[in-house]
């Protein structure tokens, strides 16, 4: 038997993505240690998978126009990179959570 690693096709994605290794036991460890629901735990799984039907995965299957309907700017593809990360209208309703947090005096990072 030839013993070889084999990883899945997501993590070989993101790694790309991002153009430097992941430690991807972390990844895997911390979704199975982590206190959240079955649903959260789902959603981080598809997350990672990349299998979340944004509205750029929805216009490859000729479904939507591929443009974020949160932000509603038309040069912005709506993919998980742009939702999580770089959509100014997420930007906004995070800080003001944080905010209210801050309020709470909840710690959040």
């Amino acid at each position: 038997m030839i013993n070889k690693n084999i990883y899945p096709k997501c993590q070989l994605k993101w790694q790309e993505f991002y153009g430097h290794e992941i430690n991807w036991k972390i990844v895997w460890g911390n979704l199975k240690k982590v206190k959240i629901t079955n649903k959260m735990k789902e959603f981080q799984w598809k997350c990672i998978h990349n299998i979340i039907y944004t509205e750029s995965r929805l216009k490859k299957m000729q479904l939507s126009n591929g443009k974020c309907h949160i932000c509603q700017t038309a040069n912005n593809t709506e993919n998980l990179q742009h939702l999580f990360f770089d959509c100014n209208t997420t930007k906004l309703i995070i800080s003001k959570i944080k905010d209210i947090f801050s309020i709470l005096n909840v710690h959040v990072t």
